[in-house]
């Protein structure tokens, strides 16, 4: 989905040439090449295909179009022993404005999503905080964190 001068926003997946005419079951976004740009990844069956002999297809697709704006990264880390990271919540504040996140676990047909997170800053040069929210309650705050680039967080001990 691309949003236009209009203000509609509109599907230019054929476009994009990421348009199957398969049954797809699994779609997830993600940063698969950590170039600061999500990609798709796709499990699809073709119309031909026999649940009987025949695997899914798995198909990657690499965006490629040209970075537009900045973002910041977060990549979530499980520890052993450390608290579960699902339900974490994660606000990032940049410009005046406050975006949040989850990690979450079996949301998606068919697929899990990874703990990493992408949040777009459009062209916002700078983050003023990171704030997580682990399931237990705990904060953790990261101020000024540089952008453009991917951060690892590991998750708290659960003896703490």
């Amino acid at each position: 989905m691309m949003p236009m001068a209009d203000g509609q926003v509109r599907n230019v997946s054929f476009l994009a040439a990421v348009a199957l005419e398969h049954d797809c079951r699994m779609v997830v976004a993600e940063d698969v090449n950590l170039d600061g740009r999500l990609d798709l990844v796709v499990d699809h069956n073709p119309p031909d295909w026999d649940a009987n002999t025949d695997g899914s297809h798995l198909s990657v697709f690499l965006n490629n179009m040209p970075a537009v704006g900045n973002f910041i990264g977060l990549a979530f880390q499980r520890r052993p022993g450390g608290i579960e990271l699902n339900g974490t919540r994660i606000y990032v504040s940049c410009g005046g404005r406050e975006t949040v996140g989850y990690i979450v676990d079996g949301d998606s047909f068919e697929s899990q999503h990874s703990t990493t997170k992408h949040f777009g800053l459009g062209s916002a040069t700078e983050v003023e905080s990171v704030r997580i929210v682990w399931p237990d309650g705990l904060e953790r705050i990261v101020t000024n964190p540089a952008i453009n680039r991917y951060h690892r967080i590991p998750a708290p001990a659960r003896d703490r």
